[in-house]
């Protein structure tokens, strides 16, 4: 990662990807076994594409436990407080906890501000 821009770093995953002909109906297990497997693990290790494909990740936890088995967030539902609250209600219910349960602390943590990336590279992502 050290040294590379973030567009060099996109455009490399992009083509493992492309390699393995991904798509959303391709077997997860190929795409564990042709990618995400090969991909390092340890800190600073990174797939800015690869790993937000969550529906062939999901395939996989899907084989193994029932879809009840689990509760999506979306965090731009959580981005005000109200918002949060009410995503959050949904995650208590979920776990079984008391609805007068609220967080408390609903401050943005680890928040950053990034440059909006380059046109072509935003194009170039969409496109995938």
């Amino acid at each position: 990662v050290a040294g590379k821009s973030f567009e060099e770093l996109v455009s490399t995953d992009l083509k493992e990807l492309e390699k393995i002909n991904v798509s959303p109906a391709m077997n997860a297990k190929v795409f564990e076994d042709e990618y995400l497997s090969k991909l390092p693990q340890g800190h600073g290790s990174h797939s800015y594409v690869g790993r937000g494909l969550y529906a062939l990740q999901l395939k996989r936890w899907f084989t193994v436990y029932p879809r009840s088995s689990f509760h999506f967030v979306f965090l731009d539902n959580m981005s005000k407080e109200d918002e949060l609250h009410e995503e959050m209600k949904g995650v208590f219910s979920f776990l079984r906890i008391p609805d007068s349960y609220q967080v408390e602390d609903t401050k943005r943590k680890n928040a950053r501000k990034y440059k909006r990336m380059p046109q072509d590279m935003e194009e170039k992502l969409r496109k995938f």
